[in-house]
């Protein structure tokens, strides 16, 4: 923002711009940071929301399931068949996002686990169909 000062605008027939201080942001983490780090941080939260959205983005979702615990900061990436592992997120990870991510796999678990037990009934059908025709084939 810009102040005039009216004295200087008399005395020397134009304006003085005087800029204010940048008032403190609403965010506690960022208020108790000096000026320099502030914008590196908030490009370090921009880069944390841009790699979730990539995850959102690759075919990594289908692979994988996760959990949140967003108050600990933290996103535990469940692989079906290694050890859980968590990755510390960062801090400026959107929960709405992480909300979404966490909703759009547990639809997919859903999903997948449906297609498998459809598949396996499938399956079941025809191994009874087939022995069902070994049987009639095998009878004069």
């Amino acid at each position: 923002m810009s102040k005039f000062i009216p004295a200087a605008a008399e005395k020397n027939h134009y304006f003085v711009p005087v800029t204010r201080p940048e008032p403190a942001p609403a965010d506690p983490v960022l208020a108790r940071m000096p000026l320099e780090r502030i914008h590196a941080e908030l490009e370090r939260r921009a880069r944390a929301d841009a790699k979730a959205h990539a995850i959102i983005r690759g075919g990594m979702l289908k692979r994988l399931r996760l959990r949140m615990s967003i108050s600990q900061g933290e996103l535990a990436v469940v692989q079906h068949c290694s050890q859980p592992s968590v990755v510390r997120v960062e801090a400026g990870l959107n929960p709405r996002l992480c909300e979404n991510m966490l909703a759009y796999l547990e639809q997919t678990q859903k999903e997948r686990q449906e297609n498998h037990a459809r598949k396996l009934a499938a399956a079941a059908v025809q191994d009874a169909m087939r022995e069902k025709l070994k049987r009639e084939s095998e009878e004069p």
